[in-house]
Formats: structure tokens, C-alpha cells, sequence
């Protein structure tokens, strides 16, 4: 009997251990509907909180595997992702999503990622376009298009330094940014090379 015991309760940790944030999402919104029908509401919101957490764990990834690979003499240094959670509430953006990577090549270019989901931080490309909009044309400075998304490209040939910066739907964008590069081209190269698609309708 014991044994049987043992057994169970190595197959129940193991359970735990494997369980994914998907399954601690479905299970703290099953908990949170036994507080609310208990009308514990503060513990309800608690475990509506912690769901939303591990949701939010989910996006992040996926947001990261929509980094793109180093382009070619680039390597890539560093990718991340996180989200801002309820701390992001002062700047208008609970609960935004923000992946980021930088590159680099052996000549001293440099590239960076920012693509970003949510609130104010996932409209910034809106804000660049309208800033074009009202501020006129800036020299170095055109509307794009990539995979039929518009957006806008900032180069400065004497720095040899630009930003490119595309809208995705109504609250995501895309940023990226070159220093000591020859062009504008390798910053839309590498806007190519991400599924937008993919981040506007997953994500």
C-alpha cells in the first residue's frame, strides 16, 4: 500500500513539474471562479492575476522567437523579453510586452530590435509616423513599406545612423536601429526577415 502511495506521489510532483504556464493559467482561472462563487473576491483576484502573469510568460516567448537570426556579418550579442505587468500603469502600458535584441559586426555596425506589444510602448511607430506626419518631411527621411506594413526609415549618411520604425495593427510595433551602418538598407533587410504577420495575428 505504501508503495502504491509512493507512486502517486511521484506521479503528482512530476505532474507539477512538467505542467507548462498554459496549465497555470487554466488552473488559477479554475481557482479564481471557486473565490468568486465563495465571494472571496480579493483571493479570486489574486489567482486572476497570477493567470494573467503566466499568460503574459507565454507572449513573451513567442515575441522572442519572432527575433530574428544575425544577418549576414552580424552576430547576435543578446535577446531578451519581459513584460511590464501592473507596474506599467503610470506610462499607459499595463500588461505590455517588449522583446529586444541587439547585433553587432567585427567593422564596429551595430543593430538593435525592439518589438513591442501594448499600451504606449507597442504604438511608438504610430507616434514616429504622426510625428512625421505634423512635423513635415525631415531630410533622410522616407515612408516604407514591409510585407505590407507601412512605416518609417530615418537614415543620417554623415552618422551614418538610423531608425526604422513599423506599425503592426493597432498597438504593436516594431523598431529597429543601426549605428555606423552605410544605408538604411540593412535596417529594412532586417525588418524583412520578421514575421509580422505572425505578430500581429499570435501575439
Amino acid at each position: 500500500m505504501n508503495k502504491v502511495f509512493m507512486i502517486l506521489m511521484v506521479l503528482a510532483v512530476c505532474s507539477m513539474l512538467v505542467a507548462g504556464p498554459k496549465d497555470e493559467a487554466i488552473s488559477s482561472l479554475d481557482t479564481a471562479k471557486g473565490f468568486v462563487s465563495k465571494e472571496q473576491y480579493s483571493k479570486a483576484v489574486e489567482e486572476i492575476n497570477y493567470a494573467l502573469a503566466k499568460i503574459n510568460e507565454i507572449l513573451a516567448q513567442r515575441l522572442l522567437d519572432l527575433i530574428p537570426a544575425a544577418p549576414a556579418g552580424y552576430t547576435l550579442d543578446s535577446k531578451d523579453s519581459a513584460g511590464l505587468g501592473t507596474a506599467g500603469s503610470f506610462m499607459g502600458s499595463t500588461n505590455s510586452l517588449a522583446a529586444e535584441a541587439s547585433y553587432s559586426s567585427e567593422s564596429g555596425s551595430s543593430l538593435s530590435i525592439n518589438i513591442a506589444v501594448g499600451g504606449l510602448i507597442g504604438q511608438a511607430a504610430s507616434f514616429a509616423s504622426m510625428g512625421q506626419m505634423f512635423g513635415g518631411a525631415v531630410a533622410g527621411s522616407s515612408t516604407i513599406r514591409i510585407k505590407g506594413y507601412t512605416g518609417t526609415l530615418e537614415f543620417d549618411k554623415e552618422n551614418q545612423s538610423g531608425t526604422l520604425s513599423l506599425k503592426i495593427g493597432q498597438d504593436k510595433s516594431v523598431m529597429i536601429e543601426g549605428s555606423m551602418i552605410e544605408s538604411g538598407d540593412i535596417l529594412k533587410a532586417l525588418a524583412e526577415k520578421i514575421d509580422l504577420a505572425k505578430l500581429e495575428s499570435d501575439i
